[in-house]
């Protein structure tokens, strides 16, 4: 019997400009997970910039090298392949990667595609994004 993906997403308030959306899946018996981050949510912090990933495998842990994207509106990992060959037991903390080389800040701009592919059957994780509020004084 197939398993279908169970994704909760939910997002803490860290500070007056910073948040945190934390993304808990279950994949597919193929391994996968696809969320996006559009409609209401996506309002949250359309014009915001992601500064940080961190990923906690879940304690059924997905099989090792498993793989993760966060992908914008015209399919460009902003993580730049950071999120390939993951651990299946050690959490880990990741900074974007917009341009492939140097380390920023990634603007929010508009949809934000989340997938994970070779996890493993139905094994559960949990992906958080953490965005802030930049204005120029």
């Amino acid at each position: 019997m197939a398993t279908a993906q169970v994704v909760t997403t939910g997002w803490i308030e860290l500070g007056e400009d910073v948040l945190r959306w934390d993304i808990n899946w279950l994949c597919t018996d193929l391994g996968v997970v696809s969320q996006e981050l559009s409609g209401a949510d996506l309002g949250k912090v359309l014009g915001w910039y992601i500064f940080m990933a961190k990923v906690d495998p879940g304690s059924t842990t997905p099989t090792a090298a498993w793989d993760w994207t966060l992908k914008d509106a015209d399919g460009i990992d902003i993580m730049a392949g950071l999120g390939t060959d993951m651990s299946a037991t050690a959490s880990v903390m990741l900074f974007p990667k917009p341009d492939g080389t140097n380390f920023r800040d990634s603007l929010v701009d508009g949809p934000l595609t989340f997938a994970i592919t070779a996890a493993g059957d139905a094994k559960i994780g949990v992906n958080s994004f953490f965005f802030r509020r930049w204005e120029r004084k």
